[in-house]
């Protein structure tokens, strides 16, 4: 915390900026820490308030916007590339689907606190083609809480910026070290989690060929849509004669599913 107040002190608040904006782009940067540290050198009267709020605001709007035109364009394969750099790609698919699928563009408002829905949120948006006004607007008001809260917690906290900075000092290397160690090993656990489950799948698995072979030939087989309607709705073309069942109806609906016949699942 010593080393960033300082960073801070010396860089001024085009740091912020510089911070906001690769985060927001999609670097894995704590700009919530730092907006938090701006605003305890607000508070000590180091940094200026309106300034730091209004560079920081520019920093998340710019990004945004883009990343919500190329949503748009591109589709699909920009929610994969995000998801690919995840810790936790499917989880990073599930919590993004069902938040918008819940709340829509209304999702914006809280998707800064959240690292992961915060990454995917203007891709997502654009590839579901809401309105550029609706997008600036929520985007707009999600933004400006998320400077508010951030900078307002360090502000208030100011008054013990010096017993902070002390016990950083004493503690900050250690602290850093555990957190270090934890992240790599719970990405490396997520990781090889992963690789088994997908060692796992590729036994039972067919390609697209082989399907069509087997569809072709008149072979008994059922096809179950598993895709998330956010899914379906972006990329509305199916498997003709599939039974479309969302993720969440699985269990009450898998009375519709023959036991009688090969059943091949389809998901993204």
């Amino acid at each position: 915390m010593t080393d960033l107040l300082q960073f801070l002190t010396a860089h001024g608040e085009g740091l912020v900026f510089v911070v906001v904006l690769l985060e927001q782009a999609g670097l894995p940067l704590p700009s919530m820490v730092f907006l938090i540290a701006a605003g305890a050198m607000v508070g000590a009267g180091t940094l200026n308030g309106p300034l730091v709020m209004g560079l920081a605001l520019a920093g998340a709007l710019i990004p945004n916007y883009v990343w919500f035109v190329v949503g748009r364009r591109k589709g699909n394969r920009i929610l994969s590339l995000l998801c690919r750099i995840s810790l936790d790609p499917d989880a990073c698919v599930r919590l993004s689907e069902h938040a918008f699928a819940r709340y829509g563009p209304a999702t914006l408002l809280v998707a800064k606190f959240m690292p992961g829905l915060n990454t995917l949120a203007s891709p997502l948006l654009g590839m579901l083609r809401v309105g550029t006004a609706r997008f600036l607007l929520f985007n707009l008001a999600g933004t400006v809480l998320w400077i508010v809260v951030s900078v307002g917690i360090g502000h208030v906290f100011s008054g013990q910026l010096e017993q902070v900075a002390a016990w950083a000092a004493q503690w900050g290397i250690t602290m850093g070290l555990v957190i270090v160690s934890l992240l790599l090993g719970w990405g490396a656990f997520k990781y090889l989690q992963r690789q088994i489950l997908l060692r796992r799948l590729r036994v039972g698995r067919i390609t697209v060929d082989e399907l069509q072979e087997k569809l072709a030939s008149g072979e008994d087989v059922v096809v179950v849509d598993l895709r998330h309607p956010l899914e379906r709705e972006v990329e509305p073309a199916s498997i003709p004669g599939a039974l479309t069942i969302g993720p969440g109806e699985l269990q009450a609906r898998q009375g519709e599913i023959p036991r009688d016949k090969d059943v091949i699942l389809y998901c993204s």
